[in-house]
């Protein structure tokens, strides 16, 4: 089935491919679903909008679109696959939609232009090295709710300047033990509201500059901790 360049499944729901060199894809009411490898190294794809019936995007669905710029996701979306967006190289901002739970494993891995990610509440899954090498990017804002962040996620992220993490459920997260190496972390400051997060996850000790919240109980800060962190100090 063909509808405006775009190969879908007989009944409409799962978008397969395009049938041209498209430069700008709109994806229809009706669409749930983005293939596997559906617009794999599609070059001259430079933007992209989904309709909000879309709710998940496959694995390598637009891994290569190396020209793709503008995307503007379903606010469905509750799963990105793996490789899903690996290696577009043009991508600066991304929105990700308050349904979305998981990032699968190399998802954003490659996209060098990637400034700032900001995960929405619902999202409790950070696959591997899902942002190894994004080397543009500064910020990054983790929610209360991330249960596990894997192998290598933030590798090579060499631009990081300020990471922010509110988890809560400090004692269930699971942070890999090299889910932040690759990179000397000491022009990184990590701004965190609970300082047991540091102490109950070593790999945090990376970060030599911790900022904490006010609400952060100053007395809980541990000798351990301060011997492996240059700089501790509370925010205004």
């Amino acid at each position: 089935m063909e509808t405006n360049n775009l190969i879908l499944n007989p009944d409409g729901t799962v978008l397969i491919g395009v049938s041209s060199n498209a430069n700008a894809v709109i994806i229809p009411d009706g669409v749930r679903e983005i293939s596997n490898g559906a617009l794999y190294n599609c070059t001259s794809l430079k933007e992209v909008t989904m309709s909000d019936t879309v709710t998940k995007i496959g694995a390598h669905a637009f891994m290569g679109c190396i020209n793709l710029k503008i995307v503007k996701l379903s606010n469905n979306v509750k799963t990105i696959g793996n490789c899903a967006f690996r290696d577009c190289s043009s991508i600066e901002n991304i929105e990700l939609p308050k349904t979305v739970k998981e990032i699968g494993d190399l998802t954003f891995y490659g996209c060098t232009s990637l400034k700032e990610i900001d995960f929405p509440q619902s999202l409790s899954f950070i696959g591997k090295a899902s942002f190894y090498g994004c080397t543009s990017l500064e910020t990054v804002k983790l929610n209360a709710n991330i249960q596990n962040i894997s192998f290598k996620a933030f590798n090579v992220c060499s631009s990081l300047k300020t990471m922010y993490c509110g988890v809560k459920n400090i004692e269930e997260t699971i942070f890999d033990p090299q889910t932040f190496d690759g990179y000397a972390y000491h022009q990184c400051k990590l701004l965190t509201d609970n300082i047991r997060l540091c102490e109950k996850h070593k790999i945090l000790g990376k970060f030599e500059r911790i900022e904490l919240d006010p609400r952060a109980n100053n007395n809980a800060v541990t000798n351990e901790l301060v011997d492996t962190v240059a700089e501790i100090s509370m925010t205004a």
